[in-house]
């Protein structure tokens, strides 16, 4: 196609819920899913949310879409802004 594959942006999308407590996200994800029928692929702590999106990193992620679920409850929204994302421009 004559492009250079280094200039290929990678991108990844899907659901994150994350809270204070591993189980109280498992807990937020297990209440949306079966209200959505929605997985989510990063679920749980500030940190370990970290660490999950880390690992995309590694593999060449660089842009992200997360679904955080929105109202009525914004903890993932949150804790994205607060700690997540500064975590990740460290």
């Amino acid at each position: 196609m004559g492009r250079d594959p280094a200039t290929v942006r990678r991108s990844w999308g899907g659901g994150c819920v994350c809270a204070p407590t591993q189980a109280h996200a498992e807990r937020i994800a297990g209440e949306r899913h079966r209200a959505d029928e929605e997985n989510f692929d990063f679920v749980g702590t500030p940190v370990h949310v970290v660490e999950q999106m880390r690992a995309f990193i590694d593999l060449g992620v660089d842009y992200f879409m997360v679904d955080c679920g929105g109202f009525p409850n914004l903890t993932t929204l949150e804790l994205l802004v607060n700690e997540i994302l500064p975590a990740l421009n460290d």
